[in-house]
């Protein structure tokens, strides 16, 4: 799908160094070398100032920045992450970050000695993708009370500016549950935008703190409970999701004990075969960090093949190539966690 947008720039403070000539666009076009990065052209390359600049990434990113709203900030607010590069005449930035609908942006180019300001706003007519929730997990209906987090995966990038005000905790009787998620800023969003993960405050978990103290666990055991993500939560181009979500579970007692190894089957896979490898575990893991947490060596050799399930309570390796007669070693990251944060090292 090719995606066309149309920018409004307001250019003030034009120097002999950076006329009208120059223009600055946000590539949209999938199939553009380019795409998804503000884009100077007509730079001229015959000055001392692009001299002392041109071949330091660091010095672009002092001279160009971009910032969130309509002006840039007088102090304090930082400047979009992202990566500076210059080619053939173009000054090139990538955010760290896509692009966003109904957000206004501003930036700042210091140039010739002279400071050069614009805002812009994407504007848009492109084929509409609506977002959904594909999954949340854990995907156990039963969990320990003092549950750490949750993820939450969307079929598209979203909006990654304020999450918790569309996502909410709900009791058996619909009552909202108040300060159950820690705020954090920024949102703990994955680098495309599509899994947020809601850390459960670890102060309200955590005996002896003043949070729990004070307001104890935010889930308490034997009760039901209700994760919702409104409807109107949005994809980082500004369209709401095609319905609420809601997530259903239960809650047992707390679990501050750390898995126990020695209880896990692992079914081997006969010799001369490509049957899979199955670890069942003693109790349901945070499926969302077993990637690369657990492999499977021989000697001292990782052994090729793809892991076809992760679930909470299981993990199912297919080898590349058939299994030997021999000794495999499995081999797991200690920091490996439950559902409630205990980790192989400690509870």
């Amino acid at each position: 799908m090719v995606l066309r947008a149309l920018l409004l720039f307001i250019l003030v403070g034009v120097t002999p160094y950076l006329t009208f000539s120059q223009q600055f666009r946000l590539i949209e076009e999938e199939d553009h070398p380019h795409y998804g990065k503000l884009v100077i052209t007509g730079i001229s390359e015959q000055t001392s100032e692009f001299e002392s600049i041109a071949s330091s990434s660091q010095a672009w990113s002092q001279s160009f920045q971009v910032f969130t709203g309509t002006t840039p900030p007088s102090m304090g607010q930082p400047p979009l992450l992202g990566t500076h590069s210059f080619e053939s005449g173009e000054l090139l930035f990538q955010p760290r970050f896509p692009f966003e609908l109904d957000q206004d942006y501003c930036l700042q180019f210091i140039y010739g000695g002279d400071t050069i300001t614009g805002n812009f706003r994407a504007l848009t007519s492109v084929e509409v993708e609506i977002p959904e929730v594909t999954s949340i997990s854990p995907t156990d209906q039963i969990v320990p009370a003092n549950v750490l987090r949750w993820y939450v995966h969307f079929s598209t990038p979203m909006r990654r500016d304020h999450p918790y005000r569309y996502i909410h905790l709900l009791n058996a009787t619909g009552d909202t549950i108040k300060n159950a998620f820690f705020p954090a800023e920024p949102p703990l969003w994955d680098v495309q935008g599509e899994r947020l993960t809601l850390l459960f405050d670890p102060g309200r978990i955590k005996r002896g703190l003043d949070n729990h103290e004070a307001w104890g666990l935010a889930l308490q055991p034997g009760q039901s409970y209700k994760l919702v993500v409104n409807q109107s939560m949005s994809s980082f181009r500004g369209h709401p999701l095609s319905r609420s979500y809601e997530r259903n579970f239960n809650t047992i007692e707390v679990d501050r004990e750390s898995p126990k190894i020695k209880n896990w089957k692992i079914t081997a896979p006969t010799v001369q075969t490509k049957d899979p490898l199955t670890v069942t575990f003693d109790e349901p893991m945070d499926k969302e960090q077993l990637p690369g947490w657990i492999t499977l060596s021989r000697g001292t050799k990782v052994v090729a093949g793809e892991v076809v399930l992760i679930s909470d309570n299981q993990w199912v390796f297919e080898p590349e190539a058939i299994w030997e007669f021999g000794t495999y070693h499995l081999n797991l990251n200690v920091l490996m966690e439950d559902l409630a944060g205990n980790s192989l090292r400690k509870a």
